[in-house]
């Protein structure tokens, strides 16, 4: 997770990788693989990841704690509706949710 903060991705990928052709089912190489993917702006790949290592509403609601720790308040808001629609007695997404639209909002307002 070290090289993510350090703007390395390419060894970062690449240690993940490794560690997964070693251990197929390690989360945690798994779960930093999506942090990399996402950092990347490969949604698409970071999701793919987040659901091989749990199911797809967990998957969903990493994928907006990683876009709201990039001050992404939109995306975040969709990625937890979208946890939130998969599993619907997510209460913890529909929270996560709303407070993501109302940081987008307000970014919104600050821009203008």
């Amino acid at each position: 997770f070290l090289w993510l903060l350090q703007g390395a991705t390419t060894q970062g990928t690449s240690y993940c990788q490794t560690a997964l052709t070693l251990k197929p089912d390690f989360p945690a190489a798994r779960n930093n693989l999506a942090l990399v993917y996402a950092a990347s702006q490969r949604e698409d790949l970071a999701l793919r990841e987040l659901e091989i290592a749990g199911d797809s509403a967990a998957a969903s609601y990493n994928l907006g704690l990683i876009r709201q720790a990039e001050g992404n308040y939109a995306t975040a808001a969709q990625a937890f509706d979208d946890a939130s629609r998969r599993r619907a007695a997510w209460s913890t997404a529909r929270m996560k949710a709303h407070r993501a639209r109302r940081l987008a909002a307000q970014a919104d307002r600050t821009r203008h």
